[in-house]
């Protein structure tokens, strides 16, 4: 059992005047997560960097970490990753 390390970036989108996730970007590094959800944080309502550990033979989570978030966050947001 193998672990992966990847990086999401997670940008947030305004429909109907609610927060919703829009479509993942994957980053290359850490660092890289980081800046990216910085920059679409500029353009978007919101955004959070995203450090996910999971077994690379069957796709199942072993944790999600968030490296960082910028603007509005839907508040169930760290709940809604422990789920």
């Amino acid at each position: 059992m193998a672990m992966k390390t990847s990086y999401v970036v997670q940008p947030f989108e305004l429909h109907r005047k609610r927060l919703r996730p829009a479509r993942q970007e994957q980053a290359q590094t850490e660092s890289g997560a980081v800046k990216k959800a910085e920059n679409l944080a500029k353009r978007m309502p919101g955004a959070a960097a995203l450090k996910v550990v999971a077994d690379d033979e069957t796709g199942e989570l072993e944790s999600v970490t968030i490296l960082g978030q910028w603007g509005d966050i839907p508040e169930d947001f760290a709940e809604s990753l422990q789920g």
